[in-house]
């Protein structure tokens, strides 16, 4: 490991372990949900780019020399690339609201320890009390910390995906259109 990023690590570790066994799923929540969202912006970077040739070639190839009817290469059209454009996006929305969620019961776990050391020590020794509030803390803003970018992440992808998703359907809508243009002459 790097010099330069040893101390990073041993602070996030130690952020961690302070945290209670709360900070593992939510360190977990968060990872899993980060490479949901740039795997979903791949995605649809990859498929902005060549929309407008995938759509007429899948359009051509389904529709093929037998003369399907324009309507029904549209759908499977549709079918085959829409689902493309949202794969990620309801789990990922999941993903960043359980993140708080996660960090609620990090603080319910944590102020639980604290009136437990108040039941078995009494308020005698604050310093004793601290273990329990800097968990219930840090869980809260731990969960914050993961929830908001998510929340951000998931609403600018959802937007890219709907304009992605009216691209296709104004591309379908057109070679619908060329083809009804076509069957007239």
């Amino acid at each position: 490991m790097a010099p330069s990023l040893q101390p990073v690590f041993e602070e996030v570790s130690e952020t961690l372990a302070r945290g209670g066994w709360v900070m593992v799923p939510l360190f977990l929540t968060g990872l899993a949900a980060w490479f949901l969202a740039i795997s979903q912006w791949r995605e649809l970077r990859a498929m902005r780019r060549g929309i407008s040739g995938e759509v007429g070639r899948l359009f051509a190839e389904i529709r093929g020399d037998d003369g399907m009817p324009a309507k029904w290469a549209s759908e499977e059209v549709r079918a085959r690339l829409l689902p493309r454009t949202a794969a990620h996006l309801r789990t990922l929305g999941r993903l960043a609201a359980v993140a708080p969620l996660l960090g609620l019961l990090g603080t319910v776990t944590g102020m639980r320890e604290s009136f437990a050391t108040i039941m078995t020590h009494g308020f005698g020794n604050p310093v004793l009390l601290a273990d329990g509030i800097s968990e219930a803390l840090l869980t809260t803003q731990a969960g914050l910390v993961v929830a908001f970018p998510l929340v951000m992440a998931h609403t600018w992808l959802r937007n890219r995906s709907r304009a992605l998703r009216h691209a296709v359907e104004s591309e379908l809508v057109a070679l619908e259109n060329g083809a009804a243009g076509e069957g007239a002459r």
